[in-house]
């Protein structure tokens, strides 16, 4: 796989789509990678590891889906391109 010149970017700040807890008890460690297309959607997400429960991790792939972001570069261009991301929730506090 050939170098971007331009990594992908978020359009808006990710807390506003992924917060830092999603539920008050929801703990752990997610490794996930993030699928680009050409127009920024994201294409798919592939969970690498995921130490929440199964119904924390496909809240938080649901909430990875609805992303927007600046497709990666290639030479000017925009290409498909992967992202690896690693995530840490923890309970919330009141």
């Amino acid at each position: 796989m050939e170098l971007l010149s331009t990594k992908p970017r978020f359009l808006a700040d990710l807390s506003e789509y992924i917060p830092a807890s999603l539920e008050a008890s929801e703990s752990g460690r997610i490794v996930v990678q993030v699928l680009i297309g050409l127009d920024g959607e994201v294409d798919g997400v592939v969970i690498e590891h995921s130490e929440l429960t199964p119904r924390g991790t496909r809240r938080f792939i649901q909430r990875l889906d609805a992303l927007k972001l600046h497709p990666g570069l290639r030479d000017g261009l925009p290409v498909k391109a992967r992202w690896r991301m690693e995530f840490n929730f923890s309970p919330q506090t009141d």
